[in-house]
């Protein structure tokens, strides 16, 4: 599984420069693709391997609230960045993006 702060994570994290520089360079956009797949793979193992938001009573009687777990600022904070890179490469390609699926 993917976790905040392994090799795995630093590595797709920094590479999105590089990437880009690489495209730009050889005129090869399919590598952002490729890029962008394998970033998407593996923050979907995060997301189905870490919890995020966890579940808490609300103040009214039955209700329920999502609040950030103990780790879960760090989390939420990779979960962001992601969402930014992907969206970035995705305007790159002239892809549009939802905002909620």
């Amino acid at each position: 599984a993917l976790q905040v702060g392994t090799p795995s994570h630093h590595n797709t994290s920094h590479r999105y420069p590089s990437c880009i520089e690489e495209v730009t360079e050889t005129l090869l956009p399919h590598k952002l693709c490729d890029y962008l797949y394998h970033l998407t793979e593996k923050c979907n193992v995060f997301y189905d391997k870490e919890r995020v938001l966890k579940s808490t009573e609300g103040e009214e009687e039955g209700s329920v609230k999502l609040v950030l777990t103990d780790d879960g600022s760090t989390k939420l904070t990779l979960t962001e960045a992601a969402t930014r890179v992907m969206a970035h490469g995705l305007k790159l390609l002239g892809i549009s993006t939802v905002e909620r699926l």
